[in-house]
């Protein structure tokens, strides 16, 4: 199997897909593309540690870029995996995440990596969507547990998993193109 690389529907804008070791590779696919393919975006694969990330479910290599490669993306997509908490501790990316947060046009964050956008600050105070088992730790990280497969918050989303992650992220695409 090749490794997943960024991907192209267009050069109008730039959607960030973060990976770390143990994300969820069907939730950088589908939820990427799902976000990009509207926006005719360009889906660009960053970490923390750039280069051969592994992701899982399906297991596979995922090629990224540093962090700083994309400092102001148009879309920000925050797939789960089993490594968020240890990516939630990397202050480089969580001052990168908050960076982004403020600038993107649109966020959607699905499973876990709504626990890492909530240990971010981002989701204090704010329901939240994310993993059927994680609904005590999004609380500790100050957000509200939803058990909702999709909660929308204007142009910041979370999802449940990737096939409501994707869903959502069709219609947070069509809210960003008309958005001002």
């Amino acid at each position: 199997m090749e490794p997943l690389v960024g991907w192209s529907h267009g050069d109008s804008a730039e959607v960030a897909v973060l990976v770390y070791r143990g994300v969820c590779s069907s939730e950088v696919e589908m939820v990427g593309d799902a976000l990009a393919r509207p926006l005719g975006a360009t889906v660009r694969l960053v970490s923390a540690e750039p280069g051969n990330v592994v992701a899982v479910e399906p297991a596979r290599f995922v090629v990224a870029e540093p962090l700083s490669e994309v400092a102001r993306p148009y879309g920000l997509v925050i797939p789960g995996g089993l490594g968020w908490r240890r990516e939630a501790e990397r202050s480089e990316l969580v001052d990168w995440l908050k960076g982004v947060a403020a600038d993107a046009r649109g966020i959607i964050a699905v499973s876990t990596g709504s626990l890492l956008l909530a240990a971010t600050g981002v989701l204090d105070g704010r329901e939240a969507a994310g993993h059927w088992l994680a609904g005590d730790l999004m609380a500790e990280l100050g957000a509200t547990p939803s058990s909702d497969r999709v909660v929308h918050g204007r142009l910041l989303v979370t999802a449940s998993g990737a096939l409501a992650g994707a869903e959502a992220a069709e219609e947070l695409a069509a809210e960003m193109r008309f958005s001002f």
